[in-house]
């Protein structure tokens, strides 16, 4: 195994080693080290073979696992994609509604996006969307808030036990993060902006679809009153969409 300096005083009180890949399909993704047999005692072919049927079941549990995280996220943001964002929000609503809590959703999109990709490319756009998709990730809460690709350029972050206070401190946030980074561009940094629609459970729906269109009236009307904004859903909206 690979040797470290920092682990070189551990190195110097192994006795005794037994060594087995993890394998799926005759690859091996890993390997499992077991040292020191209790007592003086030597490793055995009985304790190979043990190791052995452990680090297949092993080998299996993390090859399952990667598949899944495969099947679940957009290829290119490496974000949860659109089904399994629709899954998790039905998830959280019915939670937020047991626990008597909140649930927020933010929708946004990159502002001019098709005039951006017409000028720079599809493949600066795709850098665009992977370096947006990053500082989402930046901006969330680790494990807990449920950042997503909408689909094109439009992006969903699920925000759970989150007021519309709350909510809104997010979408700032990460408008303001967006609208200072300096996007990786063709011999100069591209500037980009985005428009964000904020709608709450049970403020403004009490239910997934409701919300998705609450949150996407918020969203149009960021854009009718000229893009780079966050807006928060409320009944006079209606009569924009």
């Amino acid at each position: 195994f690979k040797s470290y300096d920092s682990t070189a005083h551990y190195e110097e009180t192994i006795r005794t080693m037994i060594c087995v890949p993890l394998k799926v399909r005759d690859r091996a993704t890993g390997v499992i080290n077991v040292v020191n047999k209790s007592g003086t005692d030597q490793f055995t072919a009985d304790d190979q073979h043990l190791l052995e049927a452990l680090a297949q079941q092993a080998a299996m549990a993390v090859e399952h696992a990667r598949l899944y995280e495969l099947a679940i996220t957009d290829g290119l943001t490496k974000l949860f994609i659109h089904r399994y964002f629709q899954a998790r929000l039905e998830e959280e609503i019915l939670r937020a509604r047991r626990y008597h809590t909140t649930c927020s959703l933010l929708l946004f999109d990159i502002d001019h996006f098709k005039k951006f990709n017409d000028t720079y490319g599809h493949q600066q756009g795709d850098i665009v969307l992977m370096e947006v998709a990053k500082l989402i990730k930046q901006t969330v809460r680790d494990t807990i808030d449920i950042p997503a690709r909408y689909g094109g350029e439009e992006f969903a972050i699920i925000l759970p036990e989150t007021d519309t206070a709350g909510a809104q401190l997010v979408a700032e946030r990460m408008r303001k993060v967006v609208e200072m980074y300096d996007f990786p561009g063709q011999g100069k940094p591209l500037k980009v902006t985005i428009s964000l629609g904020i709608a709450t459970f049970p403020d403004h729906a009490s239910t997934r679809p409701t919300l998705i269109k609450k949150s996407d009236i918020a969203l149009y009307a960021c854009k009718k009153r000229g893009r780079n904004c966050s807006i928060v859903y409320n009944e006079s909206l209606d009569s924009l969409s």
